[in-house]
């Protein structure tokens, strides 16, 4: 722009083995591309390999050797104790181990009583016992020495060992339940057994012409009947009967106007006794037998 072709650029050099470039034409500037050595040559690596377990480089100086064990000495033990996961292959050829580090189950149940449900193979390939907590459940039923009674109660104890009770049996005055020989409650009592009732020919009417409980009665002829029950064990048993008012007009009396009815029993077995039913006033006089109506219970005394 100023018309003055002699103030350009008219010459770039370099001065060889200095490294500088020149520029003339005016004022000169020098430029070093060098590092201070004045040594082009040894600026590349002209070679780069591994041989032998170590890293070679080479420039212009020769060539550098450092060993690939130098990298990989940290992995030849990674953990020192575990289970192999991986194995890493160095540089230089070395085979290592990777190891996952080992948690043991070397007592899953601490409780001092346990039950033993599985076996476990831990990483350490130890067999360990898996163990539930053992809980218990009894009852006093067996009499003692020390304690001849036994009280039937229910004892539960828990995983820690403590117990907890309940009373099958109350200990209150004057009760009549009992603890059975299985612990159970037993009802320690009389009891009705077997109980009746029988009205004159009403035995013959049907299913519906008496009123019994674990019994029969059977008429075995005027005046005599036999009652009947499952065995009862004994012949230690009450029988209380009540014989029916005919009121001056009992049956088979001819209407003479029996006035004395009467109903006994007799003969006890485990399974049945007799009734004997008529009028008593006579005199010197044998019973007269009659169907009199009666009512009976058989009751059950306590062992």
């Amino acid at each position: 722009a100023d018309a003055d072709a002699t103030n350009e650029i008219q010459d770039i050099s370099t001065d060889g083995n200095a490294g500088n470039i020149a520029i003339s034409g005016g004022s000169t500037l020098n430029l070093n591309v060098n590092d201070a050595d004045a040594d082009a040559t040894n600026e590349t690596n002209t070679g780069f390999a591994v041989s032998g377990g170590n890293l070679n480089i080479t420039d212009a100086d020769g060539t550098l050797s450092v060993p690939l064990t130098d990298f990989d000495s940290e992995l030849t033990q990674v953990v020192a104790t575990g289970n192999t996961i991986a194995t890493h292959v160095s540089a230089s050829g070395t085979s290592t181990n990777i190891l996952e580090t080992v948690t043991t189950l070397t007592n899953p149940n601490t409780a001092t009583t346990t039950n033993r449900i599985a076996t476990y193979n831990n990483e350490a390939a130890a067999s360990v016992d898996i163990n539930e907590t053992v809980t218990s459940f009894s009852q006093d039923n067996t009499p003692t020495t020390t304690d001849p009674t036994a009280t039937g109660e229910i004892t539960y104890t828990d995983e820690a060992g403590n117990p907890s009770t309940a009373q099958v049996v109350s200990a209150n005055t004057n009760n009549q339940i009992t603890v059975g020989t299985d612990g159970g409650a037993f009802l320690n009592m009389p009891v009705i057994y077997a109980t009746g009732r029988y009205l004159p020919n009403e035995l013959e009417t049907g299913p519906n012409s008496k009123a019994v409980y674990n019994s029969t009665i059977t008429r075995n002829s005027q005046g005599s009947f036999t009652v009947t029950f499952p065995d009862i064990g004994t012949t230690n048993y009450i029988v209380q009967i009540t014989a029916e008012d005919c009121q001056g007009n009992c049956p088979d009396n001819g209407n003479n106007g029996y006035d004395d009815p009467t109903v006994v029993y007799h003969t006890l077995t485990n399974t049945s006794f007799q009734i004997r039913a008529g009028d008593n006033d006579n005199g010197t006089t044998v019973k007269d037998p009659a169907d009199l109506g009666f009512m009976f219970t058989v009751i059950r005394l306590p062992n």
